[in-house]
This record gives C-alpha cells, sequence and structure tokens, in this order.
C-alpha cells in the first residue's frame, strides 16, 4: 500500500513521536498543577479554587491571550489607554 515495507526503525520512530508526545503532554499537566499543589502547601484559605484555575488556560500564563467571546469590550493590558496625555518626546519639538 506504501510503496515499501515498514523495518524496525519505521517503528522505533513511531515509539519516539509517541513518547515525545505523551512526556509533553505530562509535562504540561504537572505544570499547570503546580499553583495548586504550592497553594496547598503553604496553607491558603483558597487552595481548591487555586488547584482548579490552574488547569484554565486563560490564567495559567499572563502572556497568553485570554479566550473572549464578541461582546467582551473590556481593554487589553497592553492597549494604550485613549485618556491618556501625549508626551512629546525630544525628536518631536521643532529646533
Amino acid at each position: 500500500m506504501l510503496g515499501f515495507t515498514l523495518d524496525i526503525w519505521d517503528y522505533l520512530t513511531f515509539l519516539t513521536m509517541f513518547l515525545a508526545v505523551a512526556a509533553l503532554v505530562l509535562l504540561w499537566i504537572w505544570l499547570a498543577g503546580l499553583p495548586g499543589r504550592i497553594a496547598i502547601a503553604r496553607k491558603h484559605p483558597e487552595a481548591e479554587a487555586v488547584r482548579l484555575l490552574g488547569y484554565d488556560r486563560d490564567r495559567r500564563h499572563p502572556a497568553l491571550p485570554a479566550r473572549r467571546s464578541a461582546g467582551d469590550r473590556r481593554r487589553h493590558r497592553s492597549a494604550p489607554r485613549l485618556d491618556a496625555p501625549v508626551v512629546s518626546t525630544s525628536t518631536d519639538r521643532k529646533r
């Protein structure tokens, strides 16, 4: 069907790829559980909530963009404020 036969190296390649993906998934899950384990160890009053929210993609890492609906109009933290004063720089001045 493929035009060639699969030998032991092909199967070892498939096994290696499967193990690499499985390791990445397990690492992802382990890292997501760290906030909860730290909260439990430090006896945080809301440790169970911290543990559950650790697995929430939006709150796990602040650099990841949050999922937003079309009706969500909150300003992103990196967006410029519209009411901020305009500050001129030295290159803007006329000589």
